[in-house]
C-alpha cells in the first residue's frame, strides 16, 4: 500500500488493566513525538475504484512486531466496514476481525486529508484500551502532517462531540454551518479553486440559507442529481455575486 508509514523503534507501551503507560507516565501524557512511531498511515494519492484521492487510514499499534508484520503484509490491516442497512456499526463491528497480528492494532481512523483540510470521518479504540488518549494522539499526528489543514468532523455521536469539545473546540462539524462557511465556499466557487472543507450535506444547508429557489432533494429520484444542482446552482450564485 502507498504511503504505509513505519518507524524503526516503538515506543515501550505498557497495558495494565485499562490503564496505558509509556516509560512510567500515562499514554495520554505523551507527546506525538514520542508516540509518532506507532502510528501506521496510509493516504491515496489518486482516485481508485473504492476510494476517492484523498482518503487516509491511520492505525496505532501497541507493539513492533505488530507494526513490522502489518507494514510487511498489509492486506491485514483493518478498515472501517461499509454501513449496511440500519444495524450494522462501523466503529466497533472494524474490531470484529481478529487475525492475530490485527490483536495489536488498537486504535483506527479514517478521514479525507489536504493540505488545506482533514476531515474525519469515524475514529475508534479497542475496547479494553479507551480513556488513553489514542484517538486523540491519532488526529494529532494527521495535524502534523497538514499543519495548515482545517479540522473539520463529520456527523459526531454525543461522546464525540464531547470529545471535540474537550480537544478541538475550533473545529468545523458537518452540517453546523456559520458565515465563515458561506465565505469560504462562495469564494471557492467563484475563483473555481478546489473545495475539501464544504460537503455536499453543508452545500445543502448553504443553498437553503442564501438561494431563493433552491433544489428540493424531494423532487429528485436520484441525490447524487440533487447534489450535482445544488452545486451548479450555488456555483451560479457565486459568479453572479
Amino acid at each position: 500500500m502507498k504511503h504505509l508509514k513505519l518507524f524503526n523503534e516503538m515506543a515501550n507501551i505498557v497495558k495494565t488493566g485499562k490503564k496505558l503507560t509509556i516509560n512510567d507516565k500515562p499514554l495520554k501524557d505523551a507527546t506525538i513525538e514520542q508516540l509518532s512511531e506507532n502510528i501506521l498511515h496510509w493516504r491515496l494519492d489518486k482516485n481508485s475504484f473504492l476510494y476517492k484521492e484523498g482518503f487516509t487510514m491511520v492505525w496505532f499499534v501497541d507493539s513492533d512486531e505488530a507494526a513490522k508484520y502489518l507494514a510487511a503484509n498489509s492486506d491485514n490491516l483493518l478498515f472501517f466496514p461499509q454501513k449496511v442497512g440500519f444495524t450494522s456499526s462501523p466503529i466497533t463491528d472494524i474490531w470484529l476481525r481478529n487475525k492475530p497480528a490485527q490483536k495489536n492494532i488498537i486504535g483506527a481512523l479514517e478521514a479525507s486529508t489536504f493540505p488545506d483540510c482533514i476531515y474525519i470521518d469515524m475514529m475508534s479504540v479497542r475496547k479494553g484500551y479507551m480513556g488513553n488518549g489514542i484517538n486523540n494522539m491519532m488526529i494529532k499526528f494527521l495535524i502534523k502532517e497538514f499543519p495548515n489543514a482545517i479540522l473539520k468532523f463529520s456527523e459526531p455521536t454525543k461522546d464525540g462531540l464531547a470529545f471535540i469539545k474537550k480537544y478541538y473546540p475550533n473545529a468545523k462539524i458537518e452540517g453546523k454551518i456559520d458565515d465563515s462557511d458561506i465565505e469560504y465556499i462562495l469564494k471557492k466557487l467563484k475563483s473555481g479553486e478546489e473545495n475539501h472543507l464544504i460537503t455536499d450535506k453543508d452545500i445543502s444547508i448553504i443553498s437553503a440559507k442564501i438561494l431563493d429557489n433552491p433544489p428540493k432533494y424531494g423532487d429528485y429520484n436520484k441525490s447524487s442529481q440533487y447534489y450535482r444542482d445544488v452545486w451548479a446552482a450555488m456555483k451560479e450564485y457565486a459568479l453572479a455575486n
